[in-house]
């Protein structure tokens, strides 16, 4: 029985790997859109932008919604909000900084 595969880091770092990993383990996963800017494949980059939705590939998502970049190392998160809740975005961001001073401290 393998209960670290390390080679397997690799694979885990795309989300989606992940989300196909999890597909073929029977795992439910929430609704989501890959939208893959590849210019060899460009029916796989269709986006509409509505004032609170955005439309991927033929599939709606209402405002709010988040959005990640395929790559986890990559840590551009964005929640966009309808106009009832002002609109706009906000980037999230992790305190990387802070947590390295804090682990110095221990």
């Amino acid at each position: 029985m393998l209960i670290n595969d390390l080679n397997m880091q690799y694979f885990i770092q795309d989300r989606r790997e992940v989300y196909r990993i999890l597909q073929e383990e029977g795992i439910d996963l929430p609704r989501y859109a890959v939208l893959n800017r590849d210019p060899d494949n460009p029916e796989e980059c269709n986006l509409v932008e509505g004032e609170d939705h955005v439309e991927v590939n033929g599939e709606v998502f209402p405002k709010p919604f988040v959005e990640k970049p395929v790559c986890a190392e990559d840590h551009n998160v964005y929640i966009y909000y309808p106009t009832s809740a002002g609109g706009g975005s906000q980037r999230l961001f992790r305190k990387v900084a802070a947590f390295r001073r804090q682990q110095r401290l221990c």
